[in-house]
């Protein structure tokens, strides 16, 4: 009887723990995580990418074997106990017993797959179809119960909120440095940002007639050395008809067509709302594989242009400054400018 006492205690102890185990690294696993063992070649990621899917198979699967190794151990465990230690010393071993699962089955395990969760991770799938195929017809009873419980959608997903808490707790932590956490945080936002917030308004905009000719352009030649890109507008400077490059301009001058316009020189340029936003423009840029565009109003009159570089500033959160640059903020420029009065 004291070996069956014995093996009931081991067997129950050792099979919850195992189900605890189980049960602790499969929740604390996360998605990105799987994607890397997979691409470490571990085959065990699609099942356990499968199971994470679906988590609640596999829960079941554990939640109901721990619950038979508990009852089955504890019921065998008890009635061996009474013959070996008798009725006056059953309260003391259920009290013993009772510390022994909840230490050495459940605080331990958990503990165990939560901080080691990545690495025993492409271990469990296997158990885990083995358990779920033991006891289907029970996971099928237990699923078919809980589909009468309204449920909330499955999210695996992270909210930009909790990867800004992530950059921030990874940043605390040492694993990325303050830049990093800087960029994250400002990608997850350029959704919330429009070209309005970051453009170069049409005040502070140098641009050029299209009717000007080279000789003329190479006479703003302060100017245009500044810009790589310059707006071509007809009539009015708020009528961009397209840009023109400075090393086109800079080219045609060295042939001596001086007195080629401008307007044989311009490249089509690309219009964006106010109200667009710069994860949308970003896309933009690439797909079109331009670096500036032009920002209209509601009625399509230009208001300012934005660059390539306006939206990596506001990315890496700083302003990109190279020699030619005289202005560090061409946005609090144009507010300077607007609140100056003008003397006559």
């Amino acid at each position: 009887m004291v070996s069956t006492l014995v093996l009931s205690i081991i067997l129950a102890i050792a099979v919850s723990a195992f189900c605890s185990l189980l049960e602790a690294v499969l929740y604390s696993v996360s998605p990105s995580q799987i994607e890397m063992l997979r691409k470490a070649g571990y085959k065990s990621a699609d099942t356990l990418a499968k199971l994470r899917s679906d988590i609640e198979k596999p829960i079941t699967a554990i939640l109901t074997l721990n619950t038979i190794a508990h009852t089955v151990g504890a019921a065998i465990a008890g009635a061996a106990a009474v013959v070996v230690f008798g009725d006056k010393n059953l309260a003391l071993f259920s009290v013993i017993f009772t510390l022994a699962i909840l230490f050495l089955s459940e605080i331990l395990p958990k503990t165990v797959g939560v901080n080691f969760a990545p690495r025993l991770a492409p271990y469990i799938a296997r158990p885990l179809m083995v358990m779920i195929i033991l006891l289907k017809p029970i996971i099928w009873l237990c699923q078919l119960v809980t589909k009468l419980i309204p449920q909330q959608e499955n999210r695996d997903m992270f909210s930009a909120e909790e990867l800004k808490t992530i950059a921030t707790l990874s940043h605390k932590s040492g694993e990325i440095e303050a830049h990093q956490e800087t960029v994250i945080k400002n990608i997850l936002v350029l959704n919330d940002k429009m070209a309005s917030d970051v453009m170069t308004p049409r005040t502070v905009t140098f641009s050029l007639d299209e009717n000007l000719t080279v000789a003329q352009a190479m006479e703003t030649e302060k100017q245009l050395s500044s810009h790589s890109r310059v707006p071509l507008y007809s009539k009015a400077p708020d009528n961009i008809t397209g840009i023109i490059m400075r090393k086109d301009v800079l080219l045609a001058a060295a042939h001596q067509k001086n007195k080629l316009k401008l307007s044989s020189l311009r490249r089509t340029v690309h219009f964006v709302a106010e109200t667009a936003p710069l994860n949308r423009i970003l896309v933009d840029f690439f797909d079109r594989q331009q670096h500036l565009f032009v920002v209209v109003d509601e009625y399509g009159s230009m208001i300012g242009i934005i660059s390539m570089e306006d939206i990596l500033e506001e990315i890496i959160g700083r302003e990109i400054m190279d020699e030619s640059d005289e202005t560090r903020d061409m946005r609090e420029l144009a507010r300077k400018q607007k609140r100056t009065p003008i003397s006559l």
